[in-house]
């Protein structure tokens, strides 16, 4: 099930540092080569693609989340509560 509009991105940043927490073997995550498949692998490379492709867009200030097409910085908005 695809996330909410309404938390899509609080959701999947909270995944993000899961996912870069198992990377860097921080806290709890440390996993031998052994203990992750295939599959995952390739998930993980799917990723890091991904994640280069919202930076290159982030860089370039060609966010667009509005319907109407309008470009939205989100560096703009000011955050209070910076946890990661």
């Amino acid at each position: 099930m695809p996330n909410m509009s309404y938390c899509r991105f609080q959701n999947t940043t909270d995944d993000l540092i899961d996912c870069f927490n198992a990377m860097s073997g921080t806290d709890d995550y440390y996993q031998s080569r052994s203990d992750v498949s295939r599959e995952e692998l390739i998930a993980l490379k799917n990723l890091v693609q991904v994640c280069k492709d919202i930076v290159e867009l982030a860089d370039n200030d060609e966010i667009v989340l509005l319907h109407d097409g309008e470009k939205v910085n989100p560096y703009d908005v000011e955050d209070d509560d910076n946890d990661y």
